[in-house]
This record gives C-alpha cells, structure tokens and sequence, in this order.
C-alpha cells in the first residue's frame, strides 16, 4: 500500500517545490515576462487571470482592468487560492488566462486546460508556458539519470500534445516559440518558430467562436378556415357584409 507521501498529487507538490527553489526558474521567468509583454500588448478588457507556479506577475502588460494571480497550493504564491480545474470565476469572464508552468505540477492537466477554455471569453487569449520533456535539459532524464535542470516529479506535456488539446477544444494557436537560458541558448528567446529541443516552449492561442448568421424562416401561408356547411369563412363574411350594408 502507497504512502501519502507516494500519491501523484504529493510528488507533484515536491516538484513544485524543487522547481521553486532552482536556480533556473529566475532565469526562465525573467525570459518569460519579456516576452508575454509582447503577447499580451492588444489585451484589453475586465480580467487577466495567471495559474501556475510562477513568482512573477506576468500579466502586469494586459490592458485589463485586473490582473489577479491564483495558486492551488498557498496564499504566498499568488492573490488568491483556489482549485486549479474549479476557478472561483464566472464563465466568459476572463480576456486573457496564463497558465504559467501549470500543467507540470497539475494532476489533472488536460482538466485545468478545459477550467481555462470554461473561464475565457469570446476571443479570449490563452498563453502556455511549459517545460519540454524532448529538450536538452530532460535527456538526463530520459536516460534515468537524475539531472537537477528540470525538477523531478513533475508532470511534462510535450508541445504537440498540448496543441491536440488545444485543437478540441476550438483554439486557435497564433504562436509558438521555444526559449531557454544556460547552455546551449545563452538565453535566446524571441517570438519565433518553436525550436524543438529548447528547453521550455510558450503556445499563444486564441479562443475560436462561430459567427451566427440568423436566418429568416419562411412563414407558410395560411389558407382560410372552412366554416360549418363547406363555405369558407372569409367569403361568407364578404357576403354577409354586402346583404347588410
């Protein structure tokens, strides 16, 4: 019998914490910021809401009115504390969502996803960042040797799998990139074609709604009712006017 030690949701907790304490997170969120200021520019609108296990307050470029961070573990991680895949928010209330390396340390990440896809509004854009586990830095991993640039425990979602999610549920991507910090990228990051063996990628994608076009019905024309006898009601009204006239 498993310990609760043992249980996914307490190796996803020790991931977390691992990854909070690297020295690569610094590195990695600063990259981050730069370059979710660029896709959140033409944001505007009421909420911009972050999920994920990020100390930084990436969404400070969203035109929104409010910009609020939430963390499924504890208050000093974000404004608020709530299930990941049961958002204390309305349906189409958010303009923007950012799940910031969420699904790593998520039990239920293709859940947290359709929570994001539930909470966006029409045209709404979701931002990913994720670690990916084809990069230099999970080989070791791969391998079964214990590297210390991803954290252990956690809970990867390759890039392309991530996008079949996407997919179904009617988004749109308009971006993808990979970015990374240390050997061998020096810290490149920019806003163009994911390269595949980066170490972290980010997926900007725009929530898709189907233009209604309202149809007219056509309207069947009503034929006069036939009143008691076989004679029908509007001649006999017609008849019955001119005799009284």
């Amino acid at each position: 019998m498993n310990s609760p030690a043992d249980t996914p949701a307490q190796h996803r907790i020790q991931a977390r914490h691992r990854w909070r304490h690297s020295q690569r997170r610094e590195g990695i969120e600063a990259l981050a910021e730069t370059l979710l200021s660029e896709a959140l520019g033409d944001v505007f609108g009421r909420w911009c809401l972050q999920i994920g296990a990020c100390q930084r307050n990436l969404g400070e470029r969203a035109g929104t009115l409010r910009r609020v961070a939430c963390a499924p573990w504890s208050r000093s991680d974000g404004d608020l504390v709530a299930d990941e895949c049961m958002l204390p928010f309305a349906s189409d209330s958010c303009d923007a969502v950012i799940l910031a390396f969420a699904l790593e340390f998520s039990t239920r990440p293709h859940r947290l996803v359709r929570e994001a896809e539930r909470v966006l509004n029409d045209r709404g854009v979701l931002v990913v960042l994720g670690q990916s586990p084809l990069s230099v830095a999970a080989w070791p991993r791969l391998l079964g040797l214990s590297g210390r640039a991803l954290p252990r425990g956690a809970g990867l979602v390759r890039p392309g799998r991530l996008q079949d999610w996407l997919d179904l549920l009617d988004f749109e991507v308009e971006n993808r990139l990979g970015f990374a910090t240390g050997w061998p990228w020096r810290g490149q990051a920019r806003w163009a074609p994911m390269v595949p063996l980066a170490d972290c990628y980010a997926l900007v994608a725009r929530k898709r709604v189907a233009p209604i076009t309202p149809q007219r019905v056509p309207q069947k024309r009503l034929r006069p009712a036939a009143a008691p006898g076989g004679v029908v009601a509007g001649n006999f009204r017609k008849r019955w006017e001119r005799e009284t006239s």
